[in-house]
């Protein structure tokens, strides 16, 4: 949220002076630090994943379904990262409107019926799930890029 809230302010103010290439310069920054920062959290989340399902539960079976599929979170933060990141970015730019066509058309066509068909037609049961919800955010994620791009 830091770095989308500063994103917004810094490459708007840039491109509301006519200052482009600045505001470039800055997305670029902005993407560095967003990537840094989400192979810090995966490697984090990743190496501390027992003891973080430890803190939510002590029923053995959900800790190792949890264990099982938390190679998937970690997946996750990366499109969840871009896009949560390049928000700011399409606030500055004044696009809102465009951006929430595709949230909605990434939520209710993709990531919805994805993880439906992976957990209840072919049984995959809680990796559908979370895969679903990584094809729903990628795309979300590349279309944001799309936008500001």
């Amino acid at each position: 949220m830091g770095i989308q809230s500063a994103a917004c302010a810094i490459i708007g103010e840039q491109i509301g002076a006519n200052r482009t290439s600045l505001a470039k310069e800055y997305l670029k920054l902005m993407s560095g630090i967003t990537m840094m920062m989400t192979i810090l959290i995966i490697i984090t989340v990743y190496l501390r994943r027992v003891s973080i399902v430890d803190l939510f539960t002590t029923d053995p079976k959900v800790s190792e379904l949890a264990n099982r599929n938390f190679y998937l979170i970690a997946l996750i933060f990366i499109p969840d990262m871009i896009q949560g990141s390049i928000q700011g970015v399409i606030r500055a730019l004044d696009l809102q409107k465009t951006a929430s066509l595709f949230a909605i058309t990434s939520h209710y066509i993709m990531t919805i019926p994805a993880a439906f068909f992976l957990v209840f037609e072919l049984g995959s049961g809680l990796s559908g799930l979370f895969i679903g919800y990584l094809v729903g955010d990628s795309f979300l994620a590349y279309f944001y890029v799309r936008i500001v791009l």
